[in-house]
């Protein structure tokens, strides 16, 4: 299950590792309605989330690139060690920011 948030211009957007593993519908499902809403800076959290399949990089991979096309930014918030060093590895951390807490990646849309 993904839950929503929205902070001003900004939605949040937080993970359950079970709902993902498999695969990534939901999660592109729900940036595609947000981007029809005109919803185009959006932080996926995923603290509740230790470990990430190649399926799900791959559709975050597609999401991001998604969100590019429409001038939107996806960022990425509480990665957990192993997640994080799976960013590392793929590189992926170059491509989509990752911040450490809510506040930043909030404030980092006003930048």
């Amino acid at each position: 299950m993904i839950t929503r948030e929205d902070v001003g211009d900004v939605t949040i957007l937080v993970e359950s590792e079970n709902d993902f593993l498999a695969d990534t519908t939901a999660l592109k499902e729900m940036c595609s309605q947000l981007l029809e809403e005109g919803r185009r800076q959006v932080i996926l959290d995923l603290q509740n989330v230790f470990v990430v399949t190649s399926v799900y990089l791959g559709g975050l991979l597609s999401v991001t690139k998604t969100f590019r096309e429409k001038k939107g930014v996806l960022k990425l918030v509480h990665l957990q060690p192993a997640v994080s060093s799976v960013m590392e590895m793929t590189r992926l951390s170059r491509i989509i920011e990752v911040f450490n807490d809510r506040e930043t990646a909030i404030k980092s849309f006003s930048q």
